[in-house]
């Protein structure tokens, strides 16, 4: 029996997560006597140049991460507890892409456009921080991210840079931890068969 998580079982609670965020969003905006139009956080004649900009710091993002898991010993031992955790040889390129989403939207939403005009930049990272944390390195990493994004939000205006960013990364990340279980089985069946 494999006790690791199967891509296909994130799918539904993820999706229900994310909408259940949008909601706290929503709610939190609407008590505070901010305006929750969509168009605000979101606004349609900056699609463009705004998701460019955010995927590419995204994928730097991500590259950089995933550079970590190389020469720092807890990114090392965080990557092998991810791995641990899923069964990253089932992942498919439309289980990340589906994963960017559901995180990147309404996280994006909740903290950066709900949550950061409330209670500030700072508190809001640490938050972000805090709820990421699976350790105590990733809380630092989580809560310096969740700061990079928000500075986005207050450096761009708007919530696209930031929520395609967070999208990029979280596909990145995934992508490349199936990639490594990927090399890491073939080094394997090599070393079998030699």
């Amino acid at each position: 029996m494999n006790s690791r998580i199967h891509p296909n079982d994130l799918l539904f609670p993820g999706t229900v997560f994310g909408i259940g965020m949008v909601i706290l969003a929503t709610m939190l905006m609407m008590l505070s006597g901010s305006p929750t139009n969509l168009n605000d956080w979101y606004p349609s004649d900056e699609f463009l140049q705004e998701s460019l900009l955010g995927l590419l710091l995204g994928a730097v993002g991500a590259m950089s991460a995933w550079a970590m898991t190389s020469h720092i010993t807890a990114f090392i031992r965080l990557r092998d507890r991810l791995i641990a955790m899923m069964r990253f040889e089932a992942l498919k390129l439309w289980h990340a892409l589906a994963f960017g989403i559901m995180a990147g939207v309404p996280e994006e939403i909740l903290f950066r456009g709900a949550i950061q005009p409330q209670l500030g930049l700072i508190l809001t990272a640490l938050i972000f921080g805090a709820l990421h944390a699976i350790s105590w390195i990733y809380f630092v990493y989580a809560a310096g991210a969740g700061l990079l994004l928000g500075l986005m939000v207050e450096w761009r205006g708007n919530l696209w840079a930031a929520t395609m960013a967070h999208f990029a990364y979280d596909a990145g990340v995934f992508l490349l931890l199936a990639w490594y279980v990927a090399q890491q089985e073939k080094s394997r069946d090599e070393v079998a068969y030699s």
